[in-house]
């Protein structure tokens, strides 16, 4: 059975009939193998039937162990066999399959070491990644937040306007933007997209928004506000991003909307009919520093509405990839209700896109705005009107004048001698630096009063000059180092509830207003 196997045939009498002296490297002789089993002192152990027997022992000249198994005597069978095996050679392909094994095992236990490793180097860098993406999902909340509160409350009412915007980001942060805000009785609105979506563009809408409050807190001329956030996303655009952008400015005593297009697609007007406002189709923001940007004007008749919108709306995607497209808002804007209110339509224009996108992911940054034009009449109950030239003289009937008035509407005389005071310094304004020197001009004076408030407004025909863009004088500062002029305007802002300027018709009309009735 194995190299160093062999076999010798007993006799019934216990004597050796045959068998090798020597096998291989094994030394143990047939004669030895048979006094090994003629030795009744060995230990033995017989087989269950009684028909074999096992004896173990180690040759003596190599100390190798060994095994003889024999028959026992039979009478049928009086001769026996022996078979002598070694143990090495017996075990030598279970000790094999054992260091295999324990080689297999080894590597294993190597391998799962190394799994487990990995594993919890996986496992570390998973936490330290859901760590990571926490923060920057706490960051981008706060940003979110941030980036909301910016923008102007959602909705606004006032006795000769009503506003309501809304803003949906496709993502935690996003690229669109909407603004508005009420200076010296004219509303400044804007609305604009910048390309991209995420961080990037959030940034840039950033600093846009907050440009355009800066600039537009001393200029009322739309393509001049226009043309200074240009030139500012001009400056250091080396990621080539662009920004759609319409600015409105409405002034409220008379209606009258002067705005400009950068880009953007224009605002639809509902009253009589809806249509879209024409606009010039200027290039975006940051595209050409030296761009110059064209002024529009129109006048919005009473319950008019303008509604804005960003791409976010007409590109709006269903679940078959379909686009909500100009044509369907066209057909909507249609069929409104031309007494509908600003937010009621922001809530339909939203439900109507719903609809459409079904259970689509929201594809871009998804941007309202409507402004609704609702001037109130109301009741005159004093209207007087004076004429002077431009000669400082002049002051003396324009003090009488607005002395008279204020006792004839009843005003006490501290809040009346206030009034006189800034309407003074007004027209003291105009005679100073309307007209040229030795030039001859009339200025008119119109006042009414309704049951609270008491109105001036101020024609003349000199040089343009809008009184409210002239930045505030810092009272802070000494005489020295203060510039000079601004601090009649200051004066008559301090005095009055409101200023108000326009240019009609070749002519400076200014209009004070005074709550005389709390």
């Amino acid at each position: 059975m194995f190299p160093s196997s062999y076999l010798i045939l007993i006799s019934g009498e216990g004597r050796l009939i045959c068998g090798p002296l020597e096998v291989g490297n094994k030394h143990q002789l047939a004669e030895e193998t048979l006094d090994m089993i003629n030795d009744n002192t060995l230990e033995r152990y017989e087989s269950s039937t009684g028909y074999s027997t096992l004896l173990s022992f180690i040759d003596k000249e190599n100390g190798s162990k060994g095994y003889v198994f024999y028959s026992s005597p039979q009478n049928l069978a009086p001769w026996r066999i022996a078979v002598v095996n070694y143990d090495d050679e017996v075990f030598e392909p279970l000790i094999r399959m054992r260091w295999r094994n324990l080689l297999l095992t080894l590597a294993g236990v190597l391998i799962l070491a190394f799994i487990i490793q990995r594993a919890a180097k996986s496992i570390s860098n998973l936490h330290q990644a859901n760590m990571e993406k926490e923060h920057i999902e706490s960051e981008l909340n706060i940003a979110r937040k941030i980036q909301m509160d910016m923008l102007p409350k959602s909705e606004t009412r006032r006795d000769d306007v009503d506003i309501c915007g809304s803003l949906v980001p496709a993502r935690m942060v996003g690229g669109d933007l909407y603004d508005y805000f009420i200076r010296d009785e004219k509303l400044y609105f804007c609305i604009g997209d910048v390309s991209g979506k995420g961080v990037p563009a959030a940034l840039v809408m950033a600093v846009v928004h907050t440009l355009f409050r800066s600039v537009s807190a001393h200029e009322s001329r739309p393509d001049r506000i226009m043309r200074t956030l240009n030139e500012t996303a001009c400056q250091g655009n080396e990621t080539n991003m662009f920004i759609t952008f319409f600015i409105g400015v409405l002034d409220l005593p008379t209606g009258k909307l002067r705005y400009c297009n950068a880009g953007h697609d224009c605002p639809f007007v509902i009253g009589n009919g809806s249509f879209v406002l024409p606009a010039k189709a200027n290039l975006p923001l940051g595209v050409v520093e030296d761009m110059v940007y064209v002024a529009q004007e129109t006048m919005l008749a009473p319950n008019v509405m303008l509604f804005l919108f960003t791409d976010g709306l007409t590109e709006a995607k269903n679940t078959e990839h379909q686009l909500f497209g100009m044509p369907r808002l066209t057909n909507f804007m249609q069929r409104v209700r031309t007494d509908i209110e600003p937010k009621t339509i922001i809530n339909k224009v939203m439900m109507e896109v719903d609809q459409f996108v079904q259970e689509a992911e929201q594809s871009g940054d998804l941007t309202l705005l409507a402004v609704q034009y609702t001037p109130t009449k109301k009741e005159i109950v004093f209207g007087e009107t004076l004429t002077i030239s431009n000669k400082i003289d002049e002051i003396r009937r324009l003090n009488a004048f607005v002395k008279s008035s204020a006792h004839a509407i009843g005003i006490e005389a501290t809040l009346a001698n206030k009034i006189k005071l800034a309407v003074e310094e007004a027209v003291t304004n105009i005679i100073d630096y309307a007209y040229p020197d030795g030039a001859d001009g009339t200025i008119k004076i119109a006042i009414e009063a309704d049951a609270k408030t008491i109105r001036f407004v101020i024609t003349d025909t000199g040089a343009e000059f809008d009184p409210t863009s002239v930045t505030k004088a810092d009272t802070t500062l000494g005489i020295d180092d203060r510039p000079i002029g601004g601090l009649g305007i200051f004066l008559v802002r301090n005095l009055m509830d409101s200023i108000n300027y326009e240019r009609i018709e070749g002519k400076n009309v200014l209009r004070l207003e005074k709550v005389y009735v709390l």
